[in-house]
């Protein structure tokens, strides 16, 4: 009995540290680049967000894109709105549904997004 409970607690345990994600401090920039970005539909390289917010952030302290093209740039003209939801929940801007449509909590971080300065 006492050998089952140890087995299952050593199991767990190295359970444990295999899932758990590592520092985004520790990566280099192309492990950085894989867990920060997923390959949407249309092929396009976007953020991921979530829990992988700190890896998309460790990114951009260092300045590298990992290929996700810049709408501030103007390297991307063509979003639908899911898309631009889901760039304004990357600024806490946007909780909702992501659809394309011009829904009221949508219109509500567009503005809240063009009063704000800098």
């Amino acid at each position: 009995m006492k050998f089952m409970f140890l087995t299952i607690v050593f199991f767990l345990l190295s359970f444990s540290q295999s899932v758990a994600k590592p520092v985004p401090e520790s990566l280099g920039d192309q492990e950085l680049c894989k867990i920060a970005t997923y390959q949407a539909v249309n092929k396009r390289k976007l953020w991921k967000i979530g829990n992988y917010t700190k890896y998309v952030r460790e990114a951009e302290k260092r300045g590298i894109d990992c290929g996700v093209r810049s709408l501030l740039k103007g390297e991307v003209k063509d979003l639908s709105i899911s898309q631009v939801k889901l760039m304004l929940s990357q600024f806490d801007l946007y909780n909702g549904v992501f659809t394309n449509e011009k829904d009221d909590p949508f219109l509500k971080a567009v503005k809240t997004l063009l009063s704000q300065k800098g």
